[in-house]
């Protein structure tokens, strides 16, 4: 019981105190502005590494279940 009271407690307060502090909700600088910073251009990389690894994750898992699809026909067929 208490904990559900301090977990409705929590999940009340943390947007409010968001909604009445705005500054928190900022973007840091490296966000917001600055297109020609370093920092901005590291991230951008990170971004792009980062949509690299899950491509190449998901197109293992289709070359994978094409793998064994075809493995099941020529079982099946053979």
């Amino acid at each position: 019981m208490i904990r559900k009271l301090i977990l409705r407690t929590m999940s009340l307060l943390v947007p409010g105190l968001w909604a009445l502090w705005p500054g928190l909700a900022q973007a840091c600088p490296v966000c917001y502005g600055a297109p020609d910073s370093p920092l901005t251009a590291g991230m951008n990389l990170a971004i792009l590494t980062m949509i690299g690894i899950i491509g190449f994750i998901l197109s293992s898992f289709v070359i994978f279940f094409i793998y064994l699809r075809r493995r099941a026909m020529q079982t099946h067929a053979g």
